[in-house]
């Protein structure tokens, strides 16, 4: 989980989501990247709930975002509303599946099941069924990230991304 820590990004059903995951992954960690209005109140739900290896990571820049993307497996994305999430298409570029809720501008691009999991239904029980599914199909898990990996190449790319609004200013 990578964003600012306030409760219309999701935190809580990404925490409760990995609490039920836990049970039946005793392995399983829950980075939480970022910062924000919820900081304490998220530490203290995870104290007060007593859940096990969740790590609240802080604000990490560059080399150290890249860090975590590259130790992790999967990127749950469960925001109420955005605009376009910079931080799934960063983790698209790290190969990682997406799991979460649409918003904003992956209405426009995401293809469900060959990228990840995205849902309408704003629900725990989504996001749980999902992670867990990736974590128990290793074979749809590697097409997934193969896929997201090539996919963020062919079009997020900076130097793509130039390219194609360079060809728009030629054209107007």
């Amino acid at each position: 989980f990578l964003s600012r820590l306030e409760k219309a990004k999701g935190i809580y059903d990404a925490i409760n989501a990995f609490a039920i995951l836990k049970k039946n992954y005793r392995n399983l960690t829950l980075n939480i990247v970022g910062d924000g209005s919820e900081y304490l109140n998220i530490s203290r739900f995870i104290e007060n709930n007593n859940i096990n290896d969740v790590y609240l990571m802080g604000y990490l820049r560059n080399g150290e975002k890249a860090d975590i993307f590259n130790n992790s497996r999967i990127f749950i994305f469960p925001s109420y509303n955005e605009g376009m999430p910079n931080s799934v298409l960063e983790a698209m570029a790290f190969g990682l599946p997406i799991v979460g809720y649409y918003a904003g501008g992956l209405k426009d691009f995401f293809e469900n099941g060959k990228m990840g999991f995205l849902s309408n239904d704003k629900s725990i029980d989504f996001l749980e069924s999902k992670i867990d599914y990736l974590l128990s199909s290793p074979e749809e898990y590697l097409k997934i990230s193969l896929y997201n990996h090539e996919f963020a190449k062919r079009n997020f790319l900076s130097s793509v991304v130039a390219k194609r609004l360079q060809n728009i200013f030629h054209t107007c």
